[in-house]
């Protein structure tokens, strides 16, 4: 593939995954496009806020951090509830070596999807950069209930436990890894 055309290739795959995730009357549409209905006005701000997170993470690869960080905050602006842009500058902010920012917008992309484990490991990883070891330990100990077969949250958790001084809990979970 030529250079750059791996960023076009994402761009397109991003545009489908979009497009696939919300039909039509998710976006707006009231009647088919031939019977002439225009998408409506929540169809359009849609449109605009993917169009700012798709140049956001275009920017992102490209390094322009700045450029990202502005085209991320545009999608906040247009909407405030959208936990990925929040992920996405948690991950600029921790690349950025700005900790304290990263474990801002990390916490609230899982206040607002609790259930997304990337979210809760960028989290776990903020809380960490922060030194919040104890609560970092309790988002590993979260994911190992959630996912039990993926051992590296349980080795995570033990880690931290044992940097928290919990030792006997630690020697505890090592034993539960070596078992397995």
């Amino acid at each position: 593939m030529r250079r750059g055309g791996w960023i076009r290739g994402w761009i397109w795959v991003a545009a489908g995954l979009i497009a696939g995730c919300a039909g039509p009357s998710r976006l707006g549409f009231k009647g088919s496009r031939s019977s002439g209905d225009l998408p409506s006005a929540g169809f359009q701000a849609k449109a605009r806020e993917d169009s700012f997170f798709i140049s956001a993470e275009t920017a992102r690869m490209s390094g322009n951090n700045r450029e990202a960080i502005h085209d991320l905050d545009s999608c906040l602006r247009l909407d405030p509830l959208n936990a990925a842009a929040y992920y996405e500058l948690a991950r600029l902010f921790d690349q950025l070596e700005n900790p304290h920012a990263a474990l801002a917008f990390a916490s609230r992309a899982v206040e607002l999807d609790t259930l997304n484990r990337w979210y809760q490991l960028a989290f776990a990883d903020a809380l960490m950069q922060n030194k919040e070891f104890g609560r970092a330990e309790s988002v590993f100990y979260r994911l190992h209930q959630r996912y039990p077969s993926n051992m590296d949250y349980l080795f995570n958790e033990g880690v931290l436990l044992a940097g928290l001084n919990e030792l006997d809990s630690a020697f505890q979970v090592f034993d539960e890894i070596e078992k397995k």
